[in-house]
């Protein structure tokens, strides 16, 4: 069956249908293109495989005529993984950001938890969730990292050994057909009833310096994310951007939802000194305007790696904390 004429011309037929589909993106000589890769591949065996059947490209091209329903065979499992792998991620299986509804029977906080980078659906189904909140009289907690004065700006960046602006996000988002989160569209439902319970940049340089960390990354080469980034895709046509957008936003959805991986990146990719500061320090803020805050109702809205900390710190500080509820949101929609 497998070496039948018909079954050779379907398996043919198949693969150049799908390449047309989808490795189209690549160019349009995409085919020449898998055909190369798969040669790539093959050398590295050739010893193992063909041995003495193959002996020039000559003898390779025969090879590959003869044998093009088995490399069809070989890129068809890829597409199929690979297809498979982006529906699962994105559609099938999404990430899922709680909101935790907080009460000690005195107070009761909506804890919104966030990330700076999702669809403009979810930051819109979170602006209609703050209108119900707002108009029950609830004060609105939020993250947004206060200006910076320059001196303490470039410190920063060699601590985290890239260039960070307030446009950082935004040329990132682009990578994952995604946005970055943008605090005025929240902001506007609280208008007096809001308070930003974060802290400056000047305020993580001093706390840095207070412990005697010194700048030991002095002679990294710091990134220029924003220009890497708006290169990257002014080289990419349409079709190639879109493609490498899904394959992005479905490992991001991997990585957002597997708290391992989420600890080897903070372990191994990031300076552990500035980054205990940057949630140790906001932890403690948010759960003191918590506890001290007079209004009884309060909806906060941070970055999720914070709130297991503040809910700890809110524990111990009134043991009566609990979670009366978690509702979750599909951040990918």
């Amino acid at each position: 069956m497998l070496k039948t004429p018909i079954f050779k011309i379907f398996i043919v037929f198949s693969f150049i249908l799908i390449n047309s589909l989808f490795f189209w993106i690549l160019s349009t000589l995409s085919l020449w293109f898998l055909i190369s890769l798969f040669y790539l591949f093959s050398a590295i065996f050739d010893k193992l495989f063909l041995k003495d059947k193959v002996k020039n490209k000559y003898d390779y091209l025969k090879f590959l005529y003869k044998n093009f329903y088995k490399i069809s065979i070989v890129f068809l499992i890829i597409y199929f993984l690979l297809f498979n792998f982006i529906w699962y991620q994105i559609y099938y299986n999404p990430p899922k950001i709680p909101q935790y509804i907080l009460t000690n029977w005195d107070k009761k906080v909506i804890f919104q938890t966030m990330s700076h980078i999702w669809s403009s659906w979810f930051y819109r189904e979170i602006s209609e969730v703050l209108n119900k909140y707002r108009d029950n009289w609830y004060v609105f907690f939020y993250e947004w990292v206060r200006p910076w004065s320059k001196e303490n700006h470039d410190k920063f960046n060699k601590l985290i050994w890239f260039n960070f602006s307030w446009e950082t996000y935004t040329y990132l988002s682009k990578l994952y057909w995604l946005v970055n989160q943008n605090n005025s569209l929240f902001l506007w439902n609280f208008q007096s009833l809001n308070k930003n319970v974060d802290i400056s940049m000047d305020d993580i340089i001093k706390y840095y310096e207070e412990r005697g960390w010194k700048y030991e990354n002095e002679i990294v080469k710091i990134q220029d994310i924003e220009n890497q980034t708006n290169n990257l895709i002014n080289s990419l046509n349409s079709v190639q951007l879109f493609f490498i957008q899904n394959v992005n936003k479905s490992i991001f959805s991997m990585f957002m939802k597997n708290q391992k991986l989420q600890n080897i990146v903070q372990n191994n990719f990031t300076n552990k000194d500035i980054f205990s500061i940057i949630l140790d320090k906001r932890n403690e803020i948010i759960a003191n305007e918590i506890i001290n805050w007079e209004e009884k109702n309060i909806f906060v809205m941070y970055w999720m790696l914070h709130y297991n900390w503040v809910f700890d710190l809110l524990k111990k500080s009134d043991s009566k904390w609990r979670v009366e509820n978690i509702i979750y949101f599909n951040p990918l929609k």
